[in-house]
């Protein structure tokens, strides 16, 4: 592991060290006028957030000039048990997710995991984050979003520098997910209107997620009941495993989703295993919990970050709190 922190606070220095303020790139005319424009957005976006309860927070008041590299992240898990591979660091605690910054460097974990018979999984991340800690920037990556995308992702960002759990990744990603739908919709409201087309274009394409992400979840259930069902053995366990997995794209097909076609068509082209279910699964742990904690408080996402804030910083265990919170 020293290897991999030494690299990895190489290549963090590498990124903080291109930093620029928004405000001094857009004066220099530096970027094309869409990019432009979007970083223009990312101020108003976190006042608008700091308005609705997320702390204040330099995190992404630069951007990284001349800095363009793509931010990977690696996961392995058993692949007969939802037991993630996990790995403690200071502040953050235990995380199931590894970052890296060059391929190079990712493709020998996914070698060495994948040879001792891992499931695994390495993708991209569209932002780098480490609550708050370093300053983060905006990087490149990050404006290639469209605007209600933009505000859900700085928003998310923002919220774990808000409230972080140590060694509790579910309920600290489930938790931002929520923080950052929940305010992109209203940024949106707010600057086209609660009629407007482009609200309900983003609503379509959000619930069309929400339908995929409970299809996840379902097949993540459904493989969990399996795995621990002590009837069957590892080679009927990876049979069943295999059916489910298969299926996936037909249950995407007879679902309600508006962009079916476009789903299936994700799915099929790419690996699903436990990793990638698991990463899922990750962000996704109990939405339901939060969801009607929101309820409870009619939706005010100032008193639902109030909170989860002093949920966090009162309680071991967060989830046991959350469920006292909305009973």
């Amino acid at each position: 592991m020293f290897s991999y922190t030494a690299k990895s606070a190489y290549f963090q220095m590498e990124m903080l060290n291109s930093r620029q303020s928004i405000d001094k790139v857009l004066a220099q005319n530096l970027l094309p006028q869409e990019q432009a424009e979007r970083l223009a957005m990312v101020p108003k976006i976190k006042k608008f957030g700091e308005n609705l309860g997320l702390s204040p927070t330099k995190n992404y008041g630069t951007y990284t000039v001349n800095w363009n590299r793509t931010i990977l992240v690696f996961c392995a898990c058993k692949p007969l048990a939802f037991q993630n591979e996990t790995w403690i660091f200071p502040v953050v605690g235990k995380i199931p997710y590894l970052g890296f910054f060059r391929m190079k460097d990712a493709r020998p974990w996914v070698n060495k995991y994948e040879a001792e018979g891992w499931d695994v999984w390495l993708r991209t991340a569209g932002a780098y984050s480490t609550g708050g800690k370093f300053k983060d920037p905006v990087t490149p990556a990050i404006l290639e979003n469209n605007e209600w995308r933009l505000a859900e992702l700085i928003s998310h960002e923002l919220a774990h520098s808000t409230v972080w759990k140590k060694g509790q990744t579910d309920f600290n990603e489930t938790f931002a997910n929520v923080v950052g739908e929940e305010i992109s919709d209203r940024w949106m409201i707010a600057h086209y209107g609660a009629d407007s087309t482009e609200l309900r274009q983003m609503r379509e394409q959000r619930k069309d997620k929400q339908t995929f992400y409970q299809i996840i979840n379902g097949l993540y259930n459904e493989l969990n009941i399996i795995y621990c069902d002590k009837q069957f053995t590892d080679e009927q366990k990876l049979n069943l495993k295999n059916q489910l997995i298969i299926s996936l794209q037909s249950r995407i097909l007879n679902s309600n989703m508006t962009n079916k076609l476009g789903y299936a068509n994700y799915v099929s082209r790419e690996t699903w295993n436990n990793a990638r279910l698991s990463q899922y699964r990750t962000y996704n742990n109990s939405r339901e919990m939060f969801d009607a904690l929101l309820a409870k408080y009619n939706g005010d996402i100032r008193s639902f970050i109030k909170k989860l804030k002093a949920i966090a910083r009162d309680n071991e265990n967060p989830w046991i709190a959350l469920k006292k919170a909305i009973d």
